[in-house]
This record gives C-alpha cells, structure tokens and sequence, in this order.
C-alpha cells in the first residue's frame, strides 16, 4: 500500500507517540461527536486550557435504515451513539458535551 507524503507523517505519528491518555477525574471532560452522511464518531478528552488529550475515540457506520435519515435525525442518532459509549464517564459536574 503506498501512502502519501502527509499520511505517512501521520502514520507515523500515530505510532510512535502516545496518541490516548488515561482518564484523569480532576480534570473537565469534554465529549465531541460528529454526524457524517455515512456514519458517526465521537471522542472524549480531558480538556484543560491549554490542551486537549484523547482519552477514547468510537465510531459507526450508519445501518441502511439510519443512512436514509435527515441531517437532524443523523445528529441525533450520533447522540444518542456518545451517550450509550460513554455513560460510564458522565459525571454531571465534570462533564461538557459538544
């Protein structure tokens, strides 16, 4: 498989640093989804000021079923996915959603 230039940068990247750290209770959580026309993904970061680290990445690809909703329909399908994925890490008082 040939790769381009920048993918190979970021192939790289990815395996040879650390990309996920472990979940640290003391900091604000911040979970982001996203909803495309063929699927959803979301992540959960410890987010401080300055920066930003992944804890846990998820995604799906949408059912034949789910594929035919509209773009409203398909967000709320993605929020329902980060809800369902990551309940385990809400804690109201720590916890933003984006």
């Amino acid at each position: 498989m040939y790769l381009k230039p920048e993918e190979a940068t970021i192939a790289l990247n990815l395996i040879s640093q650390q990309v996920l750290v472990l979940v640290s209770l003391d900091q604000p959580l911040c979970l982001t989804a996203y909803a495309s026309p063929v699927g959803t993904g979301c992540v959960l970061v410890n987010a401080t000021k300055d920066v930003k680290e992944p804890i846990v990445f998820a995604s799906k690809s949408f059912s034949d079923r789910e594929l035919r909703y509209l773009v409203h329909e398909r967000q709320a399908a993605a929020l329902i996915f980060r809800i369902k994925k990551f309940n385990k890490y809400f804690v109201p008082e720590n916890l933003n959603c984006y």
